[in-house]
């Protein structure tokens, strides 16, 4: 009779959070108590593999953002996030600030539509709260600081590591009535 003696320490596995994942530790605790580990252990290599393990990669993973800030001349606006650059780990939330100051001597109102590059990464954010969700005024040589809570999600695809998310005003005046919003007015997660 052939004995067989599992020469490698099986990984620990944190609590699984999917039933995918309730399947592979169950795969796991099998593997250990087997008479033919290394076989099932090759199985259960194989199942993670097929499977792209992206569970635990998921987990660390973070990506750059950058944000931007962009008004017309003409508005007299000056806009800028308190920072250029977050790494943002994946289904965090995070906060970033942004500094808008009317350099004319006139009250202004404004809309800030987004844009996400690449545009794959925009349903993977999600905002909670954004100066972009009403319409905004400043009073003349006014400055106001505004946040932005988000969460990126985990499902982003593993090819994207950086993204770029800038926000461009424009006077109510010249918003298309599409975009516009009445302060008050009914609004969800973005």
């Amino acid at each position: 009779m052939t004995t067989y003696v599992e020469t490698t320490a099986m990984p620990s596995v944190r609590p699984p959070d999917s039933a995918r994942e309730r399947s592979v530790a169950r795969l796991a605790r099998v593997a250990k108590s087997c008479r033919f580990p290394a076989l099932l252990a090759m199985a259960l290599v194989a199942s993670l593999a097929s499977q792209g393990a992206t569970y635990a990669a998921s987990e660390a993973r973070s990506v750059s953002v950058r944000w931007l800030g962009f008004a017309p001349k003409e508005l007299k606006v000056a806009i800028a996030p308190d920072r250029p650059f977050s790494e943002v780990p994946l289904g965090k939330s995070r906060t970033v600030r942004f500094k808008f100051t009317n350099l004319g001597g006139a009250r202004v109102a404004f809309k800030a539509l987004h844009t996400v590059d690449p545009g794959e990464a925009e349903k993977h954010l999600s905002k909670t709260v954004c100066f972009c969700f009403e319409n905004q005024t400043l009073g003349p040589h006014e400055t106001k600081e505004l946040p932005v809570d988000y969460t990126i999600n985990r499902r982003l695809p593993a090819d994207i590591s950086d993204i770029v998310v800038s926000y461009r005003l424009v006077s109510i005046a010249d918003t298309p009535a599409k975009a516009r919003r009445e302060p008050g007015a009914s609004r969800g997660t973005r």
